[in-house]
């Protein structure tokens, strides 16, 4: 633990791998953009949140925003849980969402060279993933919530799978796959899935691409050269997918 970063070490999410699920909350101060440049933001001491039950805690804290509504962010490799936060606040400012702010954490190591090591995580996690988008997407006394998922890099290859294997699925809105680490091909399976089942396990599903994303072309490399569905996807794959967009962000891309 002398090696992990101070605010890993005393949130003491994270860092374990399996199907087991730990739960907590905590306030974390975003600082504006008016803010010094040397102000940062921070993420309070986690406080634990009771798991049982199919996440009733979790869905009751749902059931209890005005438009009972949460969405959840899968983050992706390399990124360690207080990271994970803090992008998970910055998100609820900057839509801004209404409802429940939630971050699922896989264990990734959040280091550079532990690419291999972090998709063992999020397989090992896909489970939990899996159980929690069930539970929190059911109905209550008749009345389903809108959970919504956006997904990043690595977490959106988690989140396809989560969604649409190990049984019933869950009932999501929308699911935003953020350059996603994910095969072309293995997304228009498991999104045929998603969107194309009865009923379908989203009502719809944004993926933003960016063609020169550097991480992605590091990741194509390690996989023997195929091309990532971040980088891009031609039009014409995706029209068999229904309620799918494919966004082409390049000329936004900064990094």
């Amino acid at each position: 633990s002398a090696t992990m970063p101070e605010e890993v070490v005393r949130l003491g999410f994270g860092m374990t791998e399996g199907d087991k699920v730990s739960c907590g909350a905590a306030t974390v101060a975003v600082m504006p953009a008016s803010a010094d440049e040397k102000a940062a933001t921070n993420v309070g001491t986690a406080a634990p949140l009771d798991c049982t039950a199919g996440f009733a805690a979790l869905r009751q804290a749902v059931a209890a925003t005005p438009c009972r509504c949460a969405f959840i962010f899968v983050h992706g490799y390399n990124t360690t849980l207080p990271f994970g936060l803090k992008r998970t606040a910055q998100l609820a400012l900057d839509l801004p969402y209404p409802g429940l702010a939630i971050v699922f954490s896989f264990g990734a190591s959040g280091r550079f060279n532990d690419y291999v090591n972090d998709i063992e995580s999020e397989e090992l996690a896909a489970a939990a993933l899996h159980r929690l988008l069930v539970e929190l997407s059911r109905d209550e006394a008749g009345v389903a919530p809108d959970i919504d998922v956006i997904a990043q890099s690595m977490g959106s290859r988690l989140t396809l799978r989560a969604a649409t294997e190990g049984g019933p699925g869950p009932r999501l809105r929308y699911v935003v796959l953020a350059a996603p680490d994910l095969d072309q091909a293995a997304f228009l399976r498991l999104g045929a899935k998603l969107t194309g089942s009865a009923p379908p396990k989203a009502r719809r599903v944004t993926v933003y691409t960016a063609k020169y994303d550097t991480a992605l072309s590091a990741s194509s490399a390690l996989h023997g050269g195929m091309p990532r569905l971040g980088s891009g996807l031609n039009a014409a794959y995706a029209q068999n997918l229904p309620a799918t967009d494919i966004v082409d962000a390049t000329k936004r891309a900064t990094d």
